[in-house]
């Protein structure tokens, strides 16, 4: 099975195929992200925003951000949001398999 990941953001999209392992992220952070900030950001106020994937949270992906701080904000979704989407789903699903299609109180 073939896998593609789109990146996107103030940039042309980058097309990775297949599993990224944290050497390969910390290769695009600096050869393709960092360039584009350091144009767009000049005042050093760009926020990275990761979901706290084992690549973002690899020793080496967090040394990089390190060396960049002064450069770049690293912002991590609180883990406690997406424990809260998992407990919210299956209420949501449940309202809308009830209503048949029909507006929910959500």
């Amino acid at each position: 099975m073939a896998r593609v990941r789109l990146w996107y953001s103030v940039r042309p999209i980058i097309t990775l195929q297949g599993h990224i392992t944290a050497n390969n992220y910390v290769t695009i952070l600096g050869d393709q992200v960092h360039p584009i900030v350091q144009t767009l950001f000049t005042t050093g106020d760009a926020t990275y925003q990761d979901d706290i994937a084992c690549v973002h949270t690899a020793h080496i992906v967090q040394d990089w951000f390190s060396e960049h701080e002064d450069e770049e904000e690293c912002y991590k979704i609180p883990l406690q949001i997406i424990q809260d989407l998992y407990l919210f789903f299956p209420r949501r699903l449940q309202a809308v398999l009830q209503a048949r299609n029909c507006p929910t109180p959500y």
